[in-house]
């Protein structure tokens, strides 16, 4: 039992004396919409191309005023409908050029409303009024952010590290997506991880996404490493600012460390086998007289019979004078 302790105490410290490591990439997808010409007269052929939606299906719409209030400035009646090539990716296609109902600044819009996605690309509208745009009442956020955690995929020793409640390394994703029409820039990222929403055991050190365009979706992974012990639940949360209110999202995640619980569980039993060993000792030593007629219960001639006999069952001899 003392040797399988020590051999996993060893293990153990072996495991924690493993540095971590550090590493962070980014990248920006997302649907787009590309056009053969961005001027053209009312009524002209618009071709253009669309990759990146996962549906089946989107609607194209002409809108003015940078559709900043929505579909009151789009040209919905002359919507367009168009169903997705799902084999090569790209979808080419065209449609006559519509006239929106507010003036220019002027775009085209593909939603896919099932999957949630948006792709616009600015078009010039030749002999159609243009005016300084006029924002909705009130403001609308248009960042979405989400963020995800998960143990790093590092090695044996690491692994153990971890297991045995010390430094864990945790690869956290942080996604940012544009749901407006106008391209989002100047977003400022932050982000961290502790015990609960105020601690920032961990501050996360994220890349600047730079200009997210209409409808993408920028998406950073930096590895965080929790200090040790690392046991119990943790939060981790990303807040984006620098584009109105900011915008904040959180996950949890779940550490047990079970090579410590293991060997906790290990020792306790080692302790108590040790300490019944203990104690049965002491009582011997407490009471010798008791430990002696334990060991020989005949010791004293009673135990052999009554009236003098000895062990044998015989009296003892007698002189005759």
């Amino acid at each position: 039992m003392k040797h399988l302790v020590a051999a996993v105490g060893a293990g153990v410290l072996t495991a924690l004396a493993v540095a971590g490591s550090a590493a962070a990439q980014s990248t920006t997808t997302g649907p787009t919409v590309v056009l053969a010409a961005d001027e053209l007269a009312p009524d002209a052929r618009l071709d253009f191309q669309l990759e990146g939606f996962v549906g089946s299906s989107v609607i194209i719409t002409v809108c003015g005023n940078d559709a900043r209030r929505g579909s009151v400035d789009c040209n919905m009646i002359q919507s367009e409908g168009l169903r997705l090539n799902r084999e090569g990716g790209t979808t080419a296609s065209s449609i006559p050029v519509p006239v929106p109902p507010a003036p220019c600044p002027c775009l085209v819009q593909v939603i896919d409303s099932d999957a949630g996605q948006l792709a616009v690309a600015p078009l010039v509208i030749i002999g159609h009024p243009v005016a300084s745009t006029v924002g909705p009442a009130g403001f609308v956020q248009p960042l979405v952010v989400e963020v995800t955690a998960d143990k790093a995929d590092v090695g044996i020793a690491k692994r153990l590290r971890s297991s045995a409640a010390g430094a864990t390394l945790h690869d956290v994703t942080v996604k940012v997506r544009n749901r407006s029409t106008l391209p989002v820039e100047r977003v400022v990222l932050s982000g961290s991880g502790g015990r609960d929403s105020n601690d920032d055991l961990v501050v996360l050190v994220l890349d600047d996404p730079g200009t997210i365009k209409p409808g993408q979706t920028w998406e950073g992974t930096v590895q965080a490493e929790l200090p040790s012990p690392v046991w119990g639940d943790y939060v981790w949360q990303a807040t984006a600012s620098g584009t109105g209110p900011s915008v904040t999202a959180t996950t949890n995640t779940s550490h047990r460390p079970w090579l410590l619980i293991v060997l906790i569980v290990v020792l306790i039993i080692d302790v108590l086998i040790l300490a019944v060993r203990l104690i049965m000792r002491l009582r011997r030593r407490a009471d010798p007289a008791e430990a002696q007629q334990f060991d020989d219960p005949f010791i004293d001639g009673s135990g052999g019979g009554s009236g003098g006999w000895g062990v044998t069952g015989l009296r003892e001899p007698q002189l005759v004078s």
